[in-house]
């Protein structure tokens, strides 16, 4: 099962500010106070999520007979989006 590892990955890609601001969005919807993202959050939640799901459906597409050839469907699905996770957040991070 690779979901949790993929999660994780993304969640170190989104970055601490992004994830405390989310945090702090979900507590305040329990309350009456409005709490608004800011916009380097929205920029960032939106060029991931644009990101991993264009990667998952290009890898889906272009690689559905060559490499996930081999798989079941629900194994060709996983793997498209966990090498759309790879793609996306790993190389951002790597320094050289």
């Amino acid at each position: 099962m690779i979901w949790p590892m993929m999660v994780l990955i993304v969640f170190g890609g989104i970055g601490f500010l992004t994830l405390e601001e989310m945090n702090a969005r979900w507590k305040a919807r329990h309350t009456e106070r409005r709490f608004r993202l800011s916009l380097h959050s929205r920029i960032v939640l939106v060029s991931t999520a644009g990101l991993l799901l264009g990667g998952w459906l290009l890898y889906a597409l272009l690689e559905w007979q060559g490499v996930l050839g081999g798989m079941s469907i629900p194994g060709r699905v996983e793997n498209a989006l966990f090498m759309s996770v790879t793609a996306t957040i790993l190389p951002e991070r790597d320094t050289g």
